[in-house]
């Protein structure tokens, strides 16, 4: 039979907003189709009439939100796997980082530092780096997989892409920020442990390095928000530049 136009009305509608790249959304609709055609070939033998047998077809095949929000997950859990997969590739680069940061604590720490206290200082910085790069690299190849996918032009949002990619780049500045912090803090005791004497230079020196981050407010915070929207700015154009001004025609001539 035919294609029905309620049937291609259908799967675009279960299509529009499911977040599938261009390639696999002809795959999904061309599967789609072929579904509902073997359906409405059912109903049309029980002894319906054409137009009824397509609404039974569509009926019995669901609602297009569910189906959306269907595709929509196994869309994520496909972009998660991917971006596992981008870990486990580069996990040797991670581990040589964090394995050359483990190094400083017991090469660099002076001698009067125990044997002890350097190895487990390394430990520790071996595995912070490489927690700290696994978490960034899983991160950024899960949003590189989204921001370079091809979508229809209709479904983009220069605004919402915008704000997203703003409100990313600014939590990763901010998370970065929070972690040098951490780091300064956790670091700055135990070198009073172990050297005693030097406590008041590397306090001077921590608080001199916050001073400076203070002292000029509209320097420090307007640099980082104008590093921050240039990000988004970015992020959100070539989003933009990934979209195709008709999607692939659902039909099959």
């Amino acid at each position: 039979m035919p294609d029905s136009p309620r049937i291609d009305g259908h799967i675009a509608a279960m299509l529009r907003g499911s977040g599938l790249p261009m390639e696999r959304r002809a795959e999904t609709a061309e599967e789609f189709r072929e579904h509902l055609r073997a359906s409405v070939d059912r109903h049309r033998r029980a002894g319906l009439p054409a137009e009824q047998a397509v609404a039974a077809a569509l009926a019995a095949f669901g609602r297009p939100e569910t189906i959306r929000r269907h595709l929509r997950r196994q869309q994520r859990a496909s972009d998660r796997r991917y971006a596992a997969g981008e870990l486990r590739r580069y996990r040797g680069l991670y581990l040589a980082i964090a394995a050359m940061c483990g190094l400083l604590p017991i090469v660099r720490c002076p001698e009067v530092v125990p044997p002890l206290w350097r190895c487990l200082g390394g430990l520790a910085s071996f595995l912070f780096v490489s927690a700290l790069a696994g978490v960034a690299g899983y991160l950024a190849a899960l949003q590189e997989c989204r921001i370079s996918r091809r979508r229809p032009r209709e479904e983009y949002s220069f605004g919402a892409s915008l704000l997203r990619w703003t409100g990313l780049a600014g939590g990763s500045l901010f998370a970065l920020v929070a972690i040098l912090l951490l780091v300064i803090g956790a670091v700055l005791p135990f070198i009073h442990t172990v050297l005693g004497s030097e406590r008041p230079s590397l306090l001077l020196m921590g608080a001199a390095f916050g001073q400076a981050w203070l002292e000029h407010p509209l320097r420090t915070f307007g640099l980082s928000a104008v590093l921050v929207v240039g990000l988004g700015l970015g992020a959100a154009f070539y989003e933009r530049s990934r979209c195709v001004d008709q999607p692939p025609r659902l039909s099959i001539p």
